[in-house]
Order: structure tokens, then C-alpha cells, then sequence
């Protein structure tokens, strides 16, 4: 009532709900609709069903005529409608002809150009990465031979990377500085997540041959053979891992049986305690053999300890 007091558009309260439900029929135009909703300065006459004539009339314009952002913003807007989980299944049903649509602007027929054009159209469609990895490839001023890597260079011939340049996989958090030979990477540091791994030769790859690794960021020489780490520094490293590895199982046992024999020790202190026939008058027999008890029991601990632990 307040609101049609204070609203020059209203002549009664009932005239002024059957004005609203009329201009926010289903078959209305949301616009009218919307003008009239405004002149409720006070939002009392807006009820379920014209909320929900206001949901179909948006689903109807962005989704069923399909409008991958709009629908998108339709969900959001409103999604406690009933016409949400509908435009969730549109925008679900469309998710296969996007990624066809991926492949053709973004693939390796695609174009920079295309692609962005693409990207804006329908956002979050397809996964950062995977975007991230199209625009690598499509910059790229010639190729690589090698499967995840995307050349950063300048230097080409016949259509593959040959000479000084960059290159990244970012699959494997990678990236490579140095010389390249007919696509392939021949010679040159190896980046991981920015950090130093290897500078020397590398074969179809792989690091082969001297080089320098880094070990907790400080370089040392090494030797690889096709990928596999060779020299005798790096085997006496796995040998003392190895080795500790070993050691923390005995001592792994060597905390189980401590926990195990535990109980009968008390138990043994418990009826050491209670042999105990006057304390006032000093050590008794049967204090004796409460302790002589323990002291074995403890040997007895401590040789499996031993024999576990060797």
C-alpha cells in the first residue's frame, strides 16, 4: 500500500498488481515489463510468477537462440530459476562443436587472428592451458621435431628451428636456451619452472655426453647416456639414498618393538613394586628380583634391537 500511495502511476493497489502481471506476462515485452517493475519503487508487487516469466523471457533471447556468453550470464543472473539447468545442458550440448571449432581456428591450420577471435566468443570454454599451448604453437616462426615443444626463436630453415634460439614445454614445466640443428634441440641449458637442470649436449632430447648439473642450485660435472645419469658421483648419491632409506626402515622396527615390549616391562616394574615388603627398612628380596627382572627384560629389548637393526 505504500508503495501505490507513493507512486503516481497507482490508482489502487489492485489495479496497479494487475498493470504489473500484464506487462510481465510470458508473452510480453520485457522491456514494458521492466519499465513497469521500476514504478514499484518499493519491490512488494514482484512475486514468483513474474520472476519467473522475466527467467523464461531472458533463457528464450540468450540460450534457446544460443549466445554462449549471454547464457553463461543468464546462469549467474538467475540461478535459482527453473531454466537454468536447461541452459547448463544447452551450453553442455555445445561443448563437442566447440572443441571442433578449437581445433579449426586454433589447430595447426589455424591462425592467430582466428584464434583470439575464438577465445573472445566463448570464454572458459576451453582449458587456460591448452589456449596457452594453441598461441604458442601458432607463434611459432618455424617448427620443432620434438612432441610438446614450441619453438621461441627466429632462426628457421626449411621450416624447422636451426640455429641459436628458445624453446618451452609447459606440459613439463620446461624451457631450453642454446642451438638447434633441423628442428631439434643439440646443445644448451635445460630449465626447470626457471631453475638451471643441465647444460651440455643433448641427443634426440635426451641430455648425452659431459655436461654441468645443478644440485640444490650449485653446478656440477656429470655425464649422461641418452637421458640416464652415469657418473660416479651421481651412483654414490642413489647409494647413500639407498642406504638412508634402509636405515629409516630399521629404525621404523626398531620403534615398533619398543612399543611392543613396553607393556611387559611395566608389568615386570609393576610386580617389582609390589614384592616390596617394607620400604622403612631398607632393599628387599623381592625388590631385588623386581629389578633383577627389569634389567633382563631390558637386555632382552635391546639384543633385538641390535640383531634387527644388523
Amino acid at each position: 500500500i505504500l508503495s501505490c500511495v507513493q507512486n503516481k502511476y497507482c490508482r489502487s493497489v489492485a489495479s496497479f498488481e494487475k498493470q504489473l502481471a500484464k506487462a510481465c506476462s510470458e508473452k510480453s515485452n520485457i522491456k514494458n515489463c521492466k519499465s513497469e517493475i521500476k514504478k514499484d519503487i518499493h519491490g512488494v508487487f514482484m512475486n514468483d510468477k513474474i520472476n519467473d516469466n522475466i527467467s523464461k523471457y531472458a533463457f528464450n533471447k540468450v540460450c534457446k537462440n544460443f549466445s554462449y556468453i549471454k547464457c553463461q550470464n543468464f546462469i549467474v543472473q538467475y540461478y535459482k530459476s527453473s531454466k537454468v539447468l536447461e541452459a547448463k545442458q544447452i551450453i553442455e550440448n555445445f561443448i563437442p562443436k566447440g572443441n571442433s571449432l578449437f581445433s579449426k581456428f586454433c589447430g595447426e591450420k589455424g591462425k592467430v587472428a582466428s584464434c583470439k577471435q575464438f577465445v573472445r566468443k566463448y570464454p572458459d570454454l576451453i582449458k587456460k592451458d591448452k589456449i596457452e599451448n594453441a598461441f604458442l604453437y601458432l607463434n611459432q616462426k618455424c617448427r620443432l621435431k620434438e612432441s610438446g615443444w614450441f619453438y621461441k626463436g627466429s632462426q628457421c630453415r626449411s621450416g624447422l628451428a636451426h640455429g641459436k634460439g628458445e624453446a618451452v614445454n609447459r606440459s613439463k614445466n620446461l624451457s631450453f636456451k642454446g642451438q638447434f640443428i633441423n628442428g631439434q634441440r643439440v646443445k644448451g641449458e635445460v630449465l626447470y619452472a626457471g631453475q638451471p637442470m643441465f647444460d651440455g649436449k643433448l641427443l634426440e632430447g635426451r641430455p648425452n655426453g659431459v655436461g654441468v648439473c645443478f644440485y640444490k642450485n650449485e653446478p656440477e660435472k656429470c655425464e649422461y647416456y641418452k637421458g640416464k645419469r652415469i657418473d660416479v658421483l651421481y651412483k654414490q648419491r642413489i647409494a647413500n639414498l639407498e642406504q638412508q632409506e634402509r636405515m629409516d626402515e630399521k629404525l621404523a622396527e626398531m620403534k615398533q618393538i619398543q612399543e611392543q615390549q613396553s607393556d611387559q616391562i611395566s608389568q615386570m616394574k609393576n610386580q617389582a613394586q609390589t614384592a616390596t615388603q617394607n620400604q622403612q627398612q631398607g632393599r628387599t628380596v623381592g625388590q631385588e628380583i623386581g629389578d633383577y627382572a627389569m634389567k633382563k627384560a631390558g637386555e632382552k629389548v635391546m639384543d633385538k634391537l641390535f640383531d634387527k637393526l644388523f
